[in-house]
């Protein structure tokens, strides 16, 4: 399932080409997008299809999804000290959910 290697690639580079016209092409945001790509990801009960994922196959959907309930680092409490454990996992779970409509898993 999921597309060609060929469209896989195509998607990426449009990926890649919008993120940084809409976000700026800091260093930062060039070395992120060098580790994303459109490919095939796994989803809810096993079912391939294809979405955002890191260049190592690791689902990006998934990859933000684990990361709910961590602890919030040293600096991020310094910036935000109003922000508890409740709103990062909010935080997290608004961004697992975009990434999965982003997705295209067959039913």
């Amino acid at each position: 399932a999921g597309a060609s290697k060929r469209d896989a690639s195509a998607f990426t580079r449009e990926f890649r080409a919008a993120f940084l016209e809409v976000c700026s092409e800091t260093p930062d945001n060039r070395a992120a997008m060098e580790m994303v790509e459109v490919g095939t990801v796994k989803g809810a009960g096993g079912k391939l299809g294809v979405g955002l994922r890191l260049v190592n196959g690791a689902s990006l959907s998934e990859v933000v999804n684990a990361l709910e309930g961590a602890s919030m680092t040293e600096w991020g409490r310094r910036q935000f000290p109003q922000v508890g454990q409740a709103d990062v996992d909010a935080a997290l779970r608004v961004v697992v959910a975009l990434l999965l409509s982003l997705e295209d898993i067959p039913d």
